[in-house]
């Protein structure tokens, strides 16, 4: 009863004003701008997720490689050793080169990248640039331009006092709505089984695709007058009441919650030393990853995961380093000795 006596008053405030109908198109084109950019939003979540993943599949590839390097490396000083050769250069004169690495070609999935560098490069560009370009700017300036045209031809009717946009208002709605359907099945399948999203981000994106969905059927049936008279009158504030609450659960409600935990006292967490122990668990390590991955934090990770590995071929090569000065004092000794006698 109180949603219904709460819709009255609304109605009979909207009755009582009767806005211009310019007024109606200027919040049409507003809110609707919240959908771009809430979509926008998810795309670059995708291409973000892209870029982990690729970022992991590099570095886990890249860090094969040097270990291989490390081991040519450490079985050239035991050969030397035995061979009893009096200095070992650390710098090998061999073709093979741990920088050529770069220009491999990676595979991730059924997904082959022939260029890793060029396709790096390309993600950013999406992501930083073209992203904004082709998925707020472009289509905020097309709705402009279509407002604007339907402006010049029906300025007259739009200054009279109306309750709901035209039915010309709704056309760009209903084909971006069409067009994020189709793309949400893409969308979908990307989120759940390939890149894994956060559970948050998907229950976004679930909720925003669904609210979508349901807003293009209610304005088509509306349209027809399925539901009455009073509510093909108002539709236009139905729908963009819904739209506004997607928008600040997708964009505003993650904002809010990025300054409320950036005000709060962090929790006590793991040194570095720590850290580095709990990452010889190969469960543990599994395990972040994947959080890294779906948060957007690889690249933490990742430096981690080099300073471990190159601690490591450091601490082998002086050891043999090491092992190959004492076998060679032990032969001078032996050899000093030989010659006294």
């Amino acid at each position: 009863m109180l949603l219904v006596y709460q819709k009255l008053c609304i109605i009979r405030i909207i009755r009582a004003l009767k806005l211009w109908c310019l007024f109606n198109m200027i919040l049409s084109y507003v809110i609707f701008s919240y959908v771009i950019i809430t979509l926008s939003r998810f795309i670059r979540i995708f291409y973000i997720q892209r870029l982990s993943i690729f970022k992991l599949k590099f570095s886990e590839k890249k860090n094969k490689n040097i270990h291989e390097k490390g081991e040519k490396v450490l079985k050239k000083i035991e050969s030397k050793i035995s061979k009893n050769i009096k200095s070992f250069p650390i710098k090998s004169s061999g073709s093979d080169n741990i920088d050529s690495f770069s220009n491999e070609e990676i595979k991730i999935g059924d997904f082959k990248i022939s260029d890793p560098n060029h396709y790096f490069n390309k993600l950013n560009s999406i992501i930083n640039k073209k992203i904004t370009i082709y998925y707020v700017i472009f289509p905020v300036t097309a709705l402009i331009i279509y407002y604007v045209i339907l402006s010049l031809k029906d300025w007259e009717n739009l200054k009279t006092r109306c309750i709901n946009e035209r039915i010309k208002m709704s056309v760009p709605k209903l084909i971006l709505n069409l067009v994020v359907i189709i793309h949400s099945i893409y969308m979908i399948y990307q989120a759940f089984y390939k890149q894994k999203w956060d559970k948050e981000l998907r229950k976004e994106y679930v909720a925003f695709v669904i609210v979508i969905i349901f807003c293009s059927i209610f304005m088509s049936l509306t349209m027809n007058s399925v539901f009455g008279d009073i509510v093909f009158k108002y539709r236009i504030y139905i729908f963009q009441m819904i739209t506004m609450t997607v928008h600040v659960m997708c964009v505003i409600d993650p904002l809010i919650n990025i300054f409320i935990h950036s005000k709060k006292k962090q929790k006590l967490v793991l040194t570095e030393e720590e850290f580095l122990l709990r990452l010889t668990d190969t469960n543990f390590k599994e395990q972040v990853k994947d959080i890294t991955t779906q948060t957007f934090c690889i690249e933490n990770l990742l430096f981690f995961e080099a300073h471990y590995d190159l601690m490591n071929i450091i601490i082998k090569y002086y050891n043999k380093k090491m092992e190959y000065q004492y076998k060679k004092m032990g032969i001078q000794v032996q050899i000093y000795y030989t010659k006294l006698n």
